[in-house]
This record gives C-alpha cells, sequence and structure tokens, in this order.
C-alpha cells in the first residue's frame, strides 16, 4: 500500500511539473501542413497557437504570415528567388536586418542555413533551406519572447524539420 501510495505521489508530482515547466509540447497544438501556393513551400506549423493571419508579408515575397491571438509570436513562410545561385552566407550577408552580435546561433551548409538570437526581449529565428536548383530559398521567420524560450524551443524544431518545398 505504501508503495503505491508513493507511486500515485510521484506521478501527481511528475504531472503537476509537466504542467508548470512551460513547454507547449503537453498540450495539443493542432500541428497543420501548410503547402503555400504563392511561395511553393511546406511547413507543419501549431495552427492553435498561430491563429492570426497577418497582411502580407513585407518586401513583396510571395508567402504566409501568422501571429498569435496576443500579438506576442509570429511566423512567416515565405520564399525568396536567387536567379544567381549565391551562397547561403551571401544571402545572410545581404539580408541580415539585426546586428551581427545579437546572433546567438548560426548554421550554414550548401543546403540550408540557420540563425538565431535575441534582440529587444524577442528571440528571432531564420531557417531557409535550398531548393534542388539553389535557385529557390523556402524560409521562415519566427520571433517569440526570450523568456519563454523553454517553451518554444520543441515548437521552432518540429516547425524548422518540416520545412522544405510544397509537393
Amino acid at each position: 500500500m505504501a508503495i503505491r501510495k508513493t507511486s500515485i505521489i510521484a506521478g501527481t508530482l511528475l504531472t503537476a511539473l509537466a504542467a508548470t515547466n512551460g513547454s507547449y509540447g503537453q498540450t495539443d497544438l493542432g500541428w497543420r501542413r501548410l503547402d503555400d501556393p504563392a511561395s511553393g513551400t511546406r511547413v507543419e506549423y501549431p495552427s492553435k497557437l498561430f491563429t492570426v493571419e497577418e497582411p502580407s508579408h513585407s518586401r513583396g515575397r510571395p508567402g504566409q504570415l501568422f501571429g498569435t491571438a496576443d500579438g506576442r509570436a509570429h511566423l512567416a513562410v515565405f520564399a525568396v528567388h536567387d536567379p544567381r545561385h549565391r551562397s547561403a552566407a551571401a544571402f545572410i550577408a545581404r539580408n541580415l536586418r539585426v546586428p551581427a552580435a545579437t546572433l546567438h546561433y548560426e548554421r550554414t551548409t550548401a543546403t540550408f542555413f540557420a540563425l538565431s538570437g535575441i534582440h529587444r526581449d524577442n528571440i528571432y529565428y531564420a531557417r531557409c533551406n535550398s531548393s534542388p536548383d539553389h535557385a529557390l530559398l523556402h524560409c521562415i521567420n519566427m520571433v517569440y519572447p526570450a523568456q519563454e524560450k523553454r517553451r518554444w524551443d520543441s515548437i521552432v524544431t518540429r516547425i524548422s524539420r518540416t520545412l522544405g518545398a510544397a509537393q
């Protein structure tokens, strides 16, 4: 009986800790696959978190922009044509809009780049995957509160891993 009671208490504590650790992973986020016809980009995103479709992405890029109901987080899904087939490093150099000193993570390969940093109390994360002919970059940009980093880690990872060309 004592072992059973201890197991119940331990289970209750673990459940309480999981509920309070700030992870969105414990709830149903309504993951949905987006095949954006305008940009040709495919990605899975949590539709119960990003519930607000925002106005078109700036700079005339084809794609979609979503926000949370409270306006604290944003997700942009878009594509960038790069007819000169420049390197990811060259693309970053041309398009980085925050001070390079704010970068905390940067990874560049022949087929993708990802970077992240903190700017004005927000974490920003950007990833672009190259199309097979390297003429198109399928991209996401996310911005969310830095104080909620642990809550967003698994979400950012899943979104990032599902990014690609629409099929």
